[in-house]
């Protein structure tokens, strides 16, 4: 009996354990996208910041929007290496180079 109960008990906790990944996973792809977006706007704060200090001028809603996918493609380690490497006159020209600059 004792054999029994503990096979009932194994099937029971594996059963558990494969329906708990499932939710995680399902919650994971239901909610990735909102969880890559919060982090993208904590990452593009400081660095429209940053950017935006060493060009000397607010980044129009367009650079600002071209620079969070910027920082999706990249990362934001590798823009905020552009911000301290460039000058002010650089930076601007390395926005409308790869095609980030335009007006609103």
């Amino acid at each position: 009996m004792d054999s029994v109960r503990s096979q009932d008990d194994r099937e029971f906790v594996m059963d558990t354990k494969d329906y708990v990944k499932n939710l995680k996973e399902q919650a994971f792809r239901e909610f990735e996208p909102q969880l890559i977006e919060e982090r993208t706007r904590g990452e593009l704060s400081p660095l429209l910041r940053q950017f935006e200090r060493r060009i000397g001028r607010p980044l129009s809603a367009y650079e600002r929007d071209a620079l969070a996918v910027r920082i999706k493609m990249q990362g934001s380690a590798e823009l905020a290496d552009l911000v301290l490497d460039l000058s002010g006159p650089e930076l601007a020209a390395w926005l409308e180079k790869n095609g980030v600059a335009k007006n609103d």
